[in-house]
């Protein structure tokens, strides 16, 4: 599964339909395309969209990370992850603490990330709890992100 994921975000980002990064692929010495002479070639520049998170984690200490498929995030829909709200301006959030901001890319998005965090057993009933460490189940590079910042509180 990580390697689907990975397939797909070297196609939104190198191996595009339009406008590829064919200059900065790894893959060009053998590449089909790149030698043909059947390319888009289009003048439209892709806007990047700038968005703003706030993102808050319950984590026990068990080393688990409570997440929830129910959230509002369009890229990531029907996936497990933390609660995420559109970060709002001089938002105080009590009973959360503030762990790091940070950035990150998925296709055309350029994401920038409040991570706040609260240590509990109890959560919501829409959530269940995953180990940070060892996970059956698919994680987007997303969410890894995010345990791997939570992973430095244990």
């Amino acid at each position: 599964s990580d390697f689907v994921e990975a397939l797909m975000e070297f196609g939104a980002l190198v191996c595009k339909p339009k406008d590829p990064k064919c200059g900065n692929c790894c893959l060009k010495k053998s590449c089909k395309y790149l030698k043909s002479s059947k390319k888009i070639k289009t003048n439209v520049v892709r806007k990047i969209k700038i968005i703003n998170y706030d993102i808050f984690c319950y984590i026990n200490k068990r080393k688990q990370i409570a997440l929830t498929k129910k959230n509002k995030v369009s890229f990531l829909k029907n996936f497990n992850l933390p609660t995420i709200k559109k970060m709002e301006n001089n938002s105080k959030y009590n009973n959360w603490i503030f762990l790091k901001n940070y950035k990150n890319s998925v296709s055309n998005l350029k994401l920038n990330v409040n991570l706040y965090y609260r240590f509990s057993n109890k959560i919501p009933k829409s959530f269940n709890w995953f180990s940070i460490y060892n996970n059956k189940e698919f994680i987007p590079n997303f969410t890894k992100k995010i345990f791997n910042q939570v992973s430095t509180l244990f």
